[in-house]
């Protein structure tokens, strides 16, 4: 198997590699719209699920689905090969509405989307979005799965990349 982890990742470990990562939602039209279209999507799923005590996003890269967990769970742990990441994810405010209840991050892990540092069936709920387009082989995306699916107790929400889309082409 190959190691995604370490091509996907390399830039992405430094303060101006993350950041870059980090601000390309808002500096693209395009990026902004997949991102909006994204985060209703998974609002929407979040909200017909049953409310999880606890939920892990891996890779949560600098937070920018975090806010979203809010109304979706009682504890939030977020998982990253970039320390980078998760140090910008940790100053994010994640309760920007001043009424809403306070939510933080729980754990902050570093560690590989194919290791994660955790005992099986630890969370109810765990979302990975956004990684399996990074992945380059159908063995590198199951194992991930597998990883997604042995911590998790409830639930598990994955986005699928389709190599063949027109997003992908373009």
């Amino acid at each position: 198997r190959s190691n995604p982890d370490l091509s996907y990742t390399r830039n992405r470990q430094t303060v101006e590699g993350a950041s870059s990562y980090a601000g390309k939602y808002e500096g693209h039209w395009h990026k902004r719209l997949s991102m909006c279209r994204e985060r209703a999507l998974l609002g929407k799923i979040l909200a017909h699920l049953d409310r999880s005590e606890t939920l892990l996003d891996v890779p949560s890269g600098p937070g920018r689905l975090s806010d979203i967990f809010a109304n979706a769970c009682d504890r939030f742990h977020a998982v990253d090969s970039s320390l980078e990441m998760l140090r910008i994810l940790r100053n994010l405010p994640l309760s920007p509405d001043p009424s809403s209840r306070a939510f933080e991050v729980e754990t902050l892990s570093v560690a590989s989307a194919f290791h994660l540092p955790f005992r099986d069936s630890s969370f109810d709920t765990v979302v990975s979005v956004r990684l399996s387009h990074h992945l380059p082989t159908a063995p590198d995306r199951a194992a991930h799965l597998v990883e997604l699916l042995r911590v998790a107790r409830r639930h598990v929400i994955v986005s699928f990349f389709d190599s063949g889309s027109l997003k992908n082409r373009l």
